[in-house]
């Protein structure tokens, strides 16, 4: 229940950020850009936040990742709501949620094994990728209610609620990490 909300309250804000930087630039092509500054951080930092959630604990990670996000959306809502928000706002806001969001993932897939039993493994994990299309139907329409009844502020309020959601479920789950291997390189 935490990922749909999460991941519905994400396609929310993903729609409305694209909405916001349209009416802000009327530019197609400064619109694609806010693209590269979502991919420049997968890319960049793939192989560190893999390693991060191998060697540390993926709990306290997705923890630390999950109220990151959080804060940034809620920051995002209050400068778009400031209406003094900017392009440059919009692609910062972008590359930095990106990031976080490469040390939240690696986290979130290392744990399923934690979390179930081997033999239901391949149902959860069929389960994750249902819930993450299932929202991309429900995340951009509820963005369209949002942005009309309180402009696109209210889409980043409500994926910033929708944060609130996950780091609870996440504090009720029971899983075990591997021990932390702080005396060695994350190269090594």
């Amino acid at each position: 229940t935490g990922l749909l909300v999460s991941n519905t309250g994400t396609w929310m804000q993903m729609t409305a950020t694209n909405w916001l930087l349209y009416q802000l630039t009327g530019s197609p092509a400064l619109l694609g850009l806010n693209g590269i500054f979502r991919a420049v951080p997968a890319i960049g930092l793939g192989v560190v936040s893999g390693t991060f959630a191998d060697r540390y604990d993926r709990r306290k990670l997705m923890i630390c990742t999950e109220v990151a996000s959080g804060l940034l959306a809620l920051a995002l809502g209050l400068l778009d709501h400031s209406g003094k928000i900017e392009p440059w706002h919009i692609y910062a806001f972008t590359f930095l949620n990106a990031s976080v969001g490469s040390f939240d993932g690696p986290a979130r897939q290392a744990l399923f094994p934690n979390l179930v039993p081997r033999s239901a493994l391949p149902n959860a994990v069929a389960l994750n990728s249902l819930l993450w299309k299932g929202s991309a139907l429900i995340g951009p329409f509820l963005a369209g209610v949002a942005i009309s009844w309180m402009g696109t502020a209210g889409a980043f309020y409500a994926n910033a609620a929708s944060y609130v959601v996950v780091v609870c479920a996440i504090l009720m789950m029971r899983a075990t990490s591997p021990r932390s291997f702080k005396g060695h390189s994350l190269l090594s």
